[in-house]
């Protein structure tokens, strides 16, 4: 599924993910690229194939690259942390921890032959995330809001074509029971692997210390155990650091949401 595409000359080339159909051309040095959202999400696990006709509503943007004919589509997280909010009340008691499994919609990295900066020619959501804020108004940050149901287990797990699965391990090291409302996912220190059921990103623990403190954050090196025939295919975007200390939790007051 991952893999580079010869796109020959004036051909048009469709592929489905997610709640988006991607419509590719190349006319010489150029590729041409539209989308098409569609009411559905879908679970298409096809390769990029010939196509005739096009909507004529799509509209088209233009890349000029070098005279290649091969498109590198690849997978990537969003470019923005995600705030997680379950559907579940999650209450965790002192000295006590959980796993929860979290479905990330990827994000698509088009490049014009070789995968390097210089050749990125987009990069496209399978899904789209609604923008939200993460903490107070003087002093959060903006992210995306990850409103779904969490894993709390990985038997007979069905990996998606268009999400990522990470594993975030929770560790409370208060003296008190708190309850999970809004949590922060830091997306630049997650690689993503591809194994045998899909794609999935090392484990991320997080220890709450309390509501008012910062919590310490720790990114694993492996791949995650659930997967089996593991291969990195994408590498962390954030390398400078393994473990951060930073406001991970968010605490709902007085009714008022962020």
């Amino acid at each position: 599924m991952w893999a580079k595409y010869k796109i020959e000359n004036k051909q048009t080339y469709l592929w489905h993910i997610g709640n988006f159909r991607f419509y590719i051309k190349r006319l010489e040095k150029e590729f041409l690229l539209a989308k098409f959202e569609e009411d559905l999400i879908l679970n298409f696990e096809h390769e990029v194939l010939k196509h005739e006709k096009t909507p004529d509503t799509l509209v088209w943007k233009n890349y000029i690259a070098d005279k290649t004919t091969s498109l590198n589509i690849l997978p990537a997280l969003p470019d923005k942390p995600l705030v997680i909010k379950t559907h579940e009340e999650l209450y965790i008691l002192p000295g006590r921890n959980t796993t929860i499994y979290v479905r990330i919609p990827l994000s698509l990295n088009f490049y014009a032959g070789a995968e390097t900066e210089d050749n990125l020619i987009t990069s496209e959501p399978s899904i789209m995330l609604s923008n939200t804020w993460f903490g107070d108004p003087d002093n959060g940050v903006p992210a995306y809001s990850l409103n779904s149901s969490v894993l709390y287990k990985t038997d007979d797990l069905q990996i998606r074509s268009f999400e990522i699965i990470c594993p975030v391990k929770i560790i409370n090291d208060s003296s008190q029971s708190f309850k999970l409302e809004r949590l922060l996912l830091d997306v630049d220190h997650l690689k993503i692997y591809q194994g045998k059921q899909g794609l999935a990103t090392n484990e991320v623990k997080i220890h709450f210390e309390g509501e008012n403190n910062s919590s310490h954050t720790q990114f694993g090196r492996l791949a995650p155990g659930f997967i089996s025939e593991p291969k990195l295919l994408i590498k962390e975007r954030n390398t400078s650091n393994s473990s951060v200390l930073k406001k991970s939790f968010h605490f709902l007051k007085s009714g008022i949401s962020y």
